[in-house]
């Protein structure tokens, strides 16, 4: 079965991160040429995505989900990915409302897990810090543009994740709350144990239906 990842969390949370390390160390970054809706008006597009052994990205290696501006070439990129890989992430600003019900009505009915990264505030802004600092922007405070942002996108990605844990019905569908002290690996590891429990209840489903 066909199975599609949401990793959903605010900004510097590492969903990056985690995406990569699902992925694997000997994941290929490819581009596909779509033509896409934008804007009421047709134009062609290059999308990033990424191949692992066993797991395909919809995005690039540096901001994997987010590299993908374009809703209607997220939705194309996802629905390549699933002709690669049997598994597909995204993750990324992109994680809406209007996409759970997307992946909840996609015509390949793909199993879904909806993953969720929720750091504390002070871990959040530590993380973000970090980053902003890697990009040549060393602050010991953020301004306040950026930390009214933080905490928008905070809340925005716990709107989702409530709305998915609400509304989301088709099966089969997993949720996992990932711990905050965990590392990316300990993290990847709680996910590819998902996706094996998705291939047991498929399983006895099936030998049900026998």
């Amino acid at each position: 079965m066909k199975t599609i990842i949401m990793i959903i969390g605010a900004g510097a949370t590492g969903k990056t991160t985690l995406s990569c390390a699902l992925a694997g160390q000997n994941a290929a970054q490819h581009c596909v040429d779509l033509s896409i809706t934008q804007k009421g008006a047709r134009k062609l597009f290059k999308a990033p995505y990424v191949l692992g052994s066993e797991i395909a990205v919809a995005g690039n290696l540096k901001n994997t989900s987010d590299a993908i501006g374009a809703m209607d070439a997220l939705h194309q990129t996802i629905d390549h990915c699933l002709k690669e890989r049997d598994t597909v992430i995204m993750d990324g600003f992109r994680c809406t409302q209007k996409l759970v019900r997307w992946i909840e009505d996609h015509p390949l009915k793909p199993a879904a897990l909806f993953v969720f990264i929720e750091l504390s505030l002070n871990a959040n802004l530590v993380r973000l810090r970090g980053r902003r600092a890697g990009n040549g922007t060393v602050e010991h405070k953020l301004p306040p543009k950026t930390f009214l942002n933080v905490l928008r996108f905070r809340e925005r990605s716990r709107s989702v994740w409530s709305y998915a844990r609400r509304y989301y019905i088709r099966q089969p569908v997993q949720f996992l709350h990932l711990p905050e002290n965990n590392t990316p690996d300990e993290n990847a590891a709680l996910i590819r144990e998902g996706l094996r429990e998705f291939s047991i209840k498929i399983g006895k489903a099936a030998t049900a239906a026998q």
